[in-house]
């Protein structure tokens, strides 16, 4: 992995309001840098009803909006990045991953507005369902491509569990097929069973960072009630944790909305 992404570790990051041409400090505002300086984000998405009747994204790919949060956990200012699949045909759900997904992180303030930061990729799985998908199974892909190069950072994977009727998880991977950390919750939380439900422990689920069985992190689903299928996650950043490991985090949290609760 690259190791100079053009500013300091300890890098303030910038205040907002600034025109578009007048940026003290344009280093600063680089992909990988945004992402070193957030402790914590707020991803939300809120879906159409046309994509909740047919299942795909036939109008436009899916979005992801991330913000900054308050001590709340509330969002705060404008969004930072937004992730979006390219657009595709229904039918790609009913036909167990007919074709390969990809998608893009890219920038929503700043000097570089618009620009790529990631891009994303759910590979073509043959036979993702039955006894043939306990060993093909869906992963989702990133790799840095702001500095013109693609440099693959690792993967998120929706791995075979004996136990998956109680637990959820999902494994993170560098570029060197080592696991780097699991994203693990289980079932057995009012906010899986009942989504829809007007109280707050049913509108919340946790997910827990977790790093040789020792959690450091955590993303909470939230989910308002009966429009359960407007949703948000807050990403806790573990301490110490790189540029390179934060996207892969803001990645598997993608990949958990979309096996979990959507149409994938």
């Amino acid at each position: 992995m690259p190791q100079n992404d053009n500013a300091p570790p300890n890098q303030e990051f910038p205040n907002w309001g600034y025109p578009k041409t007048e940026y003290p400090n344009r280093a600063a505002w680089r992909g990988l840098n945004i992402v070193r300086n957030v402790d914590k984000l707020l991803m939300t998405q809120k879906r159409r009803f046309f994509e909740l009747c047919c299942g795909g994204t036939c109008y436009g790919g899916k979005t992801y909006n991330f913000n900054h949060v308050d001590e709340n956990g509330r969002k705060k200012g404008r969004k930072i990045l937004k992730a979006q699949d390219d657009p595709i045909c229904c039918c790609w759900t009913a036909c167990c991953y007919c074709k390969d997904t990809p998608g893009e992180i890219i920038h929503q303030q700043g000097p570089f507005d618009e620009q790529q930061i990631f891009s994303t990729n759910v590979p073509y799985k043959c036979c993702t369902c039955g006894i043939f998908g306990l060993c093909n199974r869906p992963e989702m892909r990133v790799s840095y491509t702001e500095a013109g190069d693609e440099i693959e950072l690792g993967y998120a994977k929706d791995p075979c569990r004996c136990c998956g009727c109680c637990n959820i998880r999902i494994d993170t991977y560098n570029a060197e097929d080592e696991k780097i950390f699991e994203v693990d919750a289980t079932k057995c939380q009012c906010g899986y069973c009942f989504p829809c439900m007007p109280c707050e422990p049913c509108q919340t689920m946790e997910f827990e960072i977790q790093r040789d069985d020792e959690k450091f992190g955590h993303v909470i689903r939230n989910s308002p009630g009966i429009r359960s299928y407007d949703q948000s996650f807050n990403i806790d950043f573990p301490d110490n944790a790189t540029p390179y490991e934060k996207a892969l985090l803001l990645t598997s949290t993608i990949f958990v909305s979309k096996r979990l609760f959507e149409f994938f």
